[in-house]
């Protein structure tokens, strides 16, 4: 898959993103949620810029995510922009850790989730670490839970371990997945 999402082209980046931004913000059960914690996209990701940017232009409040290395875990961060972040050393943007930007992960609405790899169940592969696994866990069940990728990064099936968190919606430059609460919310 790395090598996959290597051979993706400036230009197609740029419009896979644009198009995968348009069908998130599609979906019917995301408009009324006010507070998302989406995220910046690292080199070899689908660019969340568009998504940022819109979130923000409509009055959506956005945190992103900031990586604590020493205790394996994410916190997100309030932001006002995205000039607000800085590059870790990793190569990923994040905001910084300001106390008063926290955000306990309970009160989000929507959180936006990257990836490798992902299939149609709303299972997903990660890039190792687990940082996403135990931010999902720590937000409970009640933020609807969105991974956002390429449609090329679709697989058959995504082994799956018992601390693996499963997404609602995968939203892609193909359209949208429905899956976990996804489909519930389908069928009433």
């Amino acid at each position: 898959m790395v090598d996959r999402l290597a051979s993706v082209t400036a230009d197609e980046r740029a419009a896979w993103s644009r198009v995968a931004t348009e069908n998130l913000l599609a979906i019917p059960e995301l408009a009324a949620c006010g507070e998302w914690m989406a995220f910046a996209s690292m080199p070899g990701e689908i660019d969340t810029t568009p998504l940022i940017g819109a979130l923000l232009k409509v009055g959506r409040r956005v945190a992103l995510p900031r990586i604590a290395a020493a205790s394996k875990t994410l916190g997100a961060y309030w932001i006002r922009e995205l000039g607000d972040l800085s590059v870790n050393r990793w190569g990923i943007p994040e905001p910084e850790p300001n106390p008063e930007a926290w955000v306990e992960p309970t009160r989000l609405a929507a959180i936006v989730v990257p990836g490798l790899a992902f299939d149609a169940r709303g299972a997903r592969l990660g890039r190792a670490g687990g940082y996403y696994d135990r931010f999902l866990r720590a937000a409970g069940r009640g933020p609807l839970r969105v991974g956002f990728f390429y449609a090329i990064q679709e697989v058959p099936v995504v082994p799956q371990e018992e601390w693996d968190e499963a997404l609602d919606f995968v939203a892609t430059d193909s359209g949208v997945i429905r899956c976990g609460r996804g489909i519930a919310d389908l069928t009433g």
